[in-house]
């Protein structure tokens, strides 16, 4: 069973040198993806519309990954990397229905 994550971005207000940057500096994000212990990102799409905040990473199996934005400004300059890790586990579907202490439950 493979479940695909939702990732939701938020644009960088600094650089890694500490100046400022604008919104209308930001040009782009890219997102990477790795099994956490990997050593290297494997690419999960990118976005040349810096409005856009919002990509979906499908295609995971059990385990727990390293999930890496990069921007882009204007220059052409990226920022530096941003990284998350999430766990996913596969939760055994629910035999429909279950009855019990007066209630039915059943999968969504």
């Amino acid at each position: 069973m493979t479940v695909a994550i939702k990732v939701d971005v938020v644009a960088p207000t600094t650089r890694q040198d500490g100046a400022a940057v604008t919104p209308g500096e930001v040009k782009s994000w890219r997102l990477g993806i790795r099994a956490q212990g990997a050593s290297d990102f494997t690419p999960a799409g990118g976005v040349n519309d810096p409005s856009v905040t919002t990509r979906t990473i499908g295609g995971l199996t059990d385990g727990t990954y390293d999930v890496q934005t990069v921007w882009t400004d204007s220059d052409g300059v990226d920022g530096a990397p941003t990284t998350a890790s999430i766990t996913i586990a596969e939760v055994p579907p629910v035999k429909a229905p279950l009855s019990a202490g007066g209630m039915t439950l059943s999968q969504a």
